[in-house]
C-alpha cells in the first residue's frame, strides 16, 4: 500500500499544489479524487459541478472517503462551486483536474488554459485526435502545463515489468506483443444513466457507449490505457491498421416508454463493441514514450477487444510479450496488482512469478504524486518528471482514430453528430 501524507490543515505549505476538480463522477470519487488530498504537497481546495448544491453535497458525502490520518475535505478548506467561471477565480487554486466525460473536455480546457491554471485531464483527453490536439494547443498557446491521466505509467507493476524486460528475461529484443480482452466486466458505469455533462435528463445510454459523450464505444474508455502502456514500454505504434464492428449489445432496445423517449431511443447511436488492431513498434523520439525497456523496433503488435462477449463466456484480459530469448511474459493487461508470469516459450512452464507490488490505494495516486513533485520543482531531489503528458495522449488518440475510422467514416470533429452516415452502423 502506498504511504500517504500525515498532515492536517496546520502544516500546509505555501508551495503546495492547490487543486480544483471539475466533474464529480465515479472516476473522480474512487480513482483520483482522494489522491489530491493524500499526496504529499497537494491540497484539494475547490470542486465544481453545474447542478446547484451538488458540489457541496459531494464534499459532505466524501469526507469519510477522503479521511486519512485526520485529513478531510472539510479541514482542507475545500470550497464548492456550480459555475465554472467563478470556480476558476478561486483565490487558492493553481491546478485543475478535468474529470468530466470527454464531450466537455475542450470547452472546460480552453477556459482552464485561459485562466492560467495547470491541467490534469482525464483520458482519453479528446473524443478524437483533432479534439485532443485542440486541447493541447490551448495550453501551449498560454504556456501552461498539461498532464494526462494515463495512470498505468506510474504503477509499480508497470515499473516491475520494465525492470524484467531490461534484465533480459525474454531476450534482448521484443519480437511480438499480443493482447486480448474479452468481456466488459472491467468497465465502470454501464448501468442506465439519466445525466450528462449538461445535467440533462434525456440520456438513455451510459455515456461511455454514446459517441457524442465519449467518442465511441468502450475502446475509448478501456483500450486507450493498453495502447498508451505499449507506447510507454516499447515505443510509438506505427503502420497501424484495424477494424471495428458492432453486435448491438449496448444499443438501447425500445421499451414500453412514452413517445418522446422512444424517439430518443431510435436516434441513439450504435457504437462499436469489437475492435482489432495490427501495428508495429516504431522508434521513439519523445521523452513521454519513456526510455524503451528493451529494443522493440519492428515488433509486431496484435490486439483484440471484444466487449460483445456473452455473459456466460469467461472473461479474458491477457497481454503476452515475446522476445528472441527462451521465455515470454504473460500478464493481465489492465490490472495494477495481478501477477506477472515469466513463462518458458517451449514448455509453457512458469519459471518466475512476481506477485508483490506497491499497490496504490487510489489508482491515480502514483501519477498525481509525480505531477505534484514536478510542479513543486522537486526534480533536483531526484524526482523524475511526470510520465504522462500531452504528446503521448495525442499519439494514443491518433491510433484510436486509425482503427475506428472505417466504422465512423472518418474521425473529424463532429462525426458523432452524423450517426446516419457511419458505415459501421449502417452495415450492421
Amino acid at each position: 500500500m502506498m504511504s500517504n501524507k500525515n498532515s492536517n490543515n496546520n502544516n500546509n505549505s505555501k508551495d503546495d499544489v492547490c487543486w480544483g476538480i471539475v466533474g464529480l463522477g465515479d472516476v473522480c470519487t474512487v480513482k483520483a479524487g482522494p489522491a489530491f488530498v493524500k499526496c504529499d504537497g497537494s491540497r484539494l481546495v475547490a470542486v465544481m459541478r453545474r447542478t446547484p448544491g451538488a458540489a457541496e453535497k459531494w464534499i459532505r458525502e466524501n469526507d469519510s472517503l477522503f479521511a486519512n490520518d485526520g485529513i478531510t475535505t472539510t479541514n482542507n478548506n475545500c470550497r464548492p462551486y456550480d459555475d465554472l467561471d467563478a470556480f476558476l477565480k478561486d483565490p487558492e487554486m493553481t491546478a485543475v483536474y478535468i474529470a468530466t466525460p470527454p464531450e466537455s473536455h475542450l470547452e472546460v480546457a480552453r477556459k482552464v488554459a485561459e485562466a492560467g491554471k495547470v491541467a490534469y485531464v482525464e483520458k482519453p483527453v479528446g473524443r478524437c485526435a483533432a479534439e485532443t490536439k485542440a486541447i493541447i494547443d490551448a495550453f501551449q498557446k498560454h504556456n501552461v502545463p498539461i498532464y494526462t491521466a494515463y495512470t498505468s505509467r506510474a504503477y509499480a507493476r508497470t515499473q516491475t515489468l520494465m525492470n524484467l524486460l531490461q534484465e533480459g528475461v525474454i531476450g534482448n529484443q521484443v519480437t511480438s506483443i499480443s493482447y486480448k480482452l474479452n468481456g466488459s466486466n472491467l468497465v465502470r458505469g454501464l448501468g442506465p444513466t439519466n445525466t450528462t455533462t449538461t445535467e440533462a435528463t434525456t440520456a438513455l445510454l451510459p455515456w461511455r457507449v454514446d459517441a457524442k459523450h465519449s467518442g465511441g464505444g468502450l475502446i475509448m474508455d478501456v483500450g486507450c490505457h493498453l495502447l498508451d502502456r505499449l507506447d510507454y514500454l516499447f515505443g510509438p505504434l506505427v503502420n497501424v491498421t484495424g477494424k471495428a464492428t458492432s453486435s448491438s449489445k449496448h444499443h438501447h432496445k425500445e421499451s414500453n416508454t412514452n413517445t418522446e423517449q422512444k424517439q430518443q431511443q431510435q436516434q441513439q447511436q450504435l457504437v462499436e463493441d469489437y475492435v482489432e488492431m495490427q501495428a508495429v513498434v516504431g522508434s521513439s523520439t519523445s521523452s513521454s514514450s519513456g526510455v524503451a525497456a528493451i529494443d522493440s523496433v519492428g515488433a509486431k503488435v496484435d490486439c483484440v477487444w471484444d466487449f460483445s462477449a456473452k455473459e456466460e463466456e469467461a472473461p479474458v484480459d491477457e497481454l503476452v510479450i515475446t522476445g528472441n530469448g527462451m521465455a515470454m511474459i504473460k500478464m493481465a493487461g489492465m490490472s495494477p496488482s495481478l501477477p506477472i508470469f515469466v513463462v518458458n516459450s517451449t514448455t509453457g512452464e512458469v519459471v518466475k512469478e512476481i506477485t508483490s507490488f506497491d499497490i496504490p490505494q487510489h489508482a491515480a495516486q502514483p501519477l498525481i504524486q509525480t505531477i505534484v513533485d514536478e510542479l513543486r520543482n522537486k526534480e533536483g531531489d531526484g524526482v523524475k518528471l511526470a510520465p504522462s503528458r500531452a504528446d503521448n495522449a495525442l499519439r494514443t488518440s491518433i491510433v484510436l482514430d486509425t482503427i475506428l475510422s472505417s466504422y465512423y467514416g472518418g474521425r473529424e470533429t463532429g462525426y458523432w453528430d452524423r450517426p446516419n452516415t457511419w458505415p459501421g452502423q449502417n452495415n450492421h
